[in-house]
């Protein structure tokens, strides 16, 4: 790992919806303002509270994804099956991809110019037990 970090701007001018803030949605607020973005974000079960330090992001229910981005859903938020969430339905109404935090990853490493491959291995079970890191020499 070298540590470095993408690019403060890379996504300015971008405004995204991150529904669910646990581990994942929470890292995908950070991360986005870091890199310049305006976030707006609301989980159901404990909803945040606003950073009058940043003035990028807003902690309110997400009624409408008009002029939205993207929406970025945490990954135990269903977005078809086996119903989904009332968020997902308003961004499909609205034309607004749902997207996940792999999805704002590989668009964050491709606006900052590398041509990385990728290989994404998804799913609940057996993910770590499958699989190992093995570096590329």
């Amino acid at each position: 790992m070298t540590g470095r970090a993408f690019p403060a701007g890379l996504f300015a001018g971008s405004r995204f919806a991150v529904a669910g803030l646990g581990r994942n949605g929470s890292a995908v607020v950070k991360t986005l303002l870091a890199m310049g973005a305006e976030v707006q974000a609301w989980d159901d079960k404990s909803p945040p509270e606003a950073d009058p330090a940043q003035p990028r992001f807003t902690a309110a229910p997400i009624e409408t994804l008009a002029g939205f981005d993207a929406l970025i859903l945490s990954p135990g938020i269903p977005h078809l099956l086996p119903a989904p969430h009332a968020v997902a339905v308003r961004a499909r109404e609205a034309g607004v991809p749902i997207l996940s935090d792999a999805e704002i990853l590989f668009q964050a490493v491709r606006r900052a110019g590398s041509r990385a491959r990728f290989a994404a291995i998804t799913g609940t079970n057996g993910k770590s037990t499958t699989t190992r890191f093995s570096p590329i020499c």
